[in-house]
């Protein structure tokens, strides 16, 4: 009896491990469960405790996501804060064919691209929005090893420029972000803050 506003976002299997999400109790999303669009879910800990309060275990509840009933299959293990102070127990996990099929659609491109003619626009006359259009808005890949990052990130950019069908001079109509980079980031500045609030504190 409790409605709480939350993230949602549709994964594969081998999200939460490149993500680095760790399973506190019940399970984690199988193959499975991807391939059949099972109606199931993982919970964040903020969305947990904001639901089912802090003592009683939600594996095995039910869940409604946008009207749609989950199944509650396991509870995620606390993060925490991010450095940019956004709490990232405050999410919910489902299998992405799910999330395409039965709950939240295909997210639209946010710019034209050439691969839009692939999906032949329809006849439209009251400005329907469509539930698919046939799109992913982020994808999420793991280098086998820290000295391999540079060589993902080619391979991947390769990749989508083909799928993409870019010509080598056309610029590319989406980006890819290295988050070892920002993790560093995010690093030295915790530092240079350490050290102001040091001196402040000596002063």
């Amino acid at each position: 009896d409790q409605n709480w506003t939350t993230a949602i976002q549709g994964v594969n299997v081998n999200y939460p491990a490149i993500t680095n999400w760790k399973i506190g109790s019940g399970r984690a999303i199988s193959q499975e469960d991807d391939n059949n669009a099972a109606l199931v879910a993982l919970i964040g800990q903020t969305v947990a405790l904001q639901l089912f309060g802090p003592t009683a275990d939600p594996v095995g509840a039910t869940i409604n996501v946008k009207g749609t009933p989950l199944q509650v299959i396991g509870v995620l293990a606390a993060k925490g804060q991010s450095a940019q102070g956004q709490d990232q127990d405050d999410l919910i996990m489902i299998p992405f064919s799910t999330a395409e099929r039965k709950v939240l659609g295909v997210a639209a491109p946010s710019q034209a691209s050439q691969a839009n003619a692939l999906y032949a626009s329809l006849a439209n006359p009251y400005g329907l929005q469509p539930r698919l259009t046939g799109f992913v808005n982020q994808l999420f890949v793991q280098a086998a090893g820290s000295d391999q990052v540079q060589a993902a990130i080619a391979q991947v950019t390769g990749t989508l420029r083909t799928q993409h069908h870019l010509r080598l001079t056309d610029p590319a109509d989406f980006s890819v972000r290295n988050l070892s980079q920002i993790a560093e980031t995010a690093k030295g500045s915790s530092e240079i803050m350490a050290l102001l609030l040091a001196v402040v504190a000596s002063i």
